[in-house]
């Protein structure tokens, strides 16, 4: 075999793996987003000395999430706390500590999206108090 097809072969070979390598890590399922929980869920944004909730849940795959939280009293627009923020599978969490959100109760939003398509929206209650 002479050198040039060696050569061509190798380069063959490696791009061969890399598209293997690639259709691997691709997902292959819409991620699911579950065990959304707010921990402690009644909590204060100003004023106290630990302020703020932590936010924990599961997505089933990789993916990116997006995250955002509205009164449940009104029907206003909501606040978006992030925007395709990427998330790795398993349990994951972020605290919340939004100084926007007046005292009331709140209803965030929780779903995941990555190139197979949108998954489930995860819904929890929180609650927001004075100092």
């Amino acid at each position: 075999m002479t050198r040039i097809r060696r050569v061509a072969l190798v380069v063959a070979i490696a791009l061969a793996l890399a598209v293997i390598a690639v259709a691997r890590a691709a997902p292959t399922q819409v991620p699911e987003t579950t065990n959304l929980k707010a921990h402690p869920s009644t909590f204060c944004v100003r004023g106290c000395t630990n302020p703020g909730t932590k936010i924990t849940f599961e997505i089933s795959t990789g993916a990116k999430v997006n995250a955002d939280i509205r009164p449940r009293s009104s029907n206003l627009a909501s606040y978006v706390e992030f925007h395709r923020k990427h998330f790795p599978a398993g349990k994951n969490s972020f605290r919340l500590a939004d100084t926007r959100l007046s005292p009331g109760r709140w209803t965030l939003k929780l779903q995941a999206i990555n190139s197979v398509g949108a998954g489930t929206t995860a819904i929890t209650t929180v609650h927001v108090v004075k100092p």
